[in-house]
């Protein structure tokens, strides 16, 4: 594992307080992250509080972590207030106060196709950063070479694009 629970909480600083953000919840989404994503789009290698995030694969890890600790973050404000944990909005788009309404252009910030990834900044940053890789498309699916396999894999081994080739002469890049 490249990135640790140090290392994540030095580049994010935001993420420091381990009453909040236990360790063991960051080893988690790190251990997942690391599970997901194809370190063979990315390439890897050790990252330490003293030897910061050396490669787009350790950046992808810990933006992928971000977005999850918030998320679950969410989920336990919601509990802590007796709402539904885990209940999904998408981002603010108007906010009224009495006679004064900001409105903000969410489109802007989001992709349509880029699902829940659009709901932190993280994980804006993450799907662009994979987008940017040439990772394709994110699916669960084969894509006709058999259930669990395919010449494309995007997240981990096993995984297939199910789209169009991503590289090759006059093909779609």
């Amino acid at each position: 594992m490249s990135v640790t629970p140090a290392s994540f909480r030095f580049d994010y600083e935001e993420f420091a307080s381990s009453v909040i953000y236990t360790n063991s919840s960051i080893a988690y989404w790190i251990n997942f992250a690391n599970l997901l994503i194809n370190p063979c789009l990315l390439g890897g290698s050790p990252a330490t509080p003293s030897n910061p995030p050396a490669t787009l694969y350790d950046i992808a890890v810990e933006l992928f972590t971000a977005h999850n600790l918030v998320l679950e973050q969410q989920a336990l404000a919601a509990s802590q207030n007796n709402a539904v944990p885990g209940r999904t909005t998408g981002p603010i788009s108007s906010k009224h106060a009495g006679p004064i309404s900001v409105s903000y252009d969410v489109g802007a910030g989001v992709d349509a196709d880029d699902g829940q990834y659009n709901l932190t900044i993280y994980g804006t940053r993450f799907i662009n950063l994979y987008k940017l890789a040439g990772a394709g498309g994110m699916v669960v699916n084969g894509n006709g070479f058999g259930a669990n396999f395919g010449p494309f894999p995007v997240f981990g081994v096993g995984q297939a694009w199910s789209g169009p080739p991503l590289w090759g002469v006059g093909q779609w890049i």
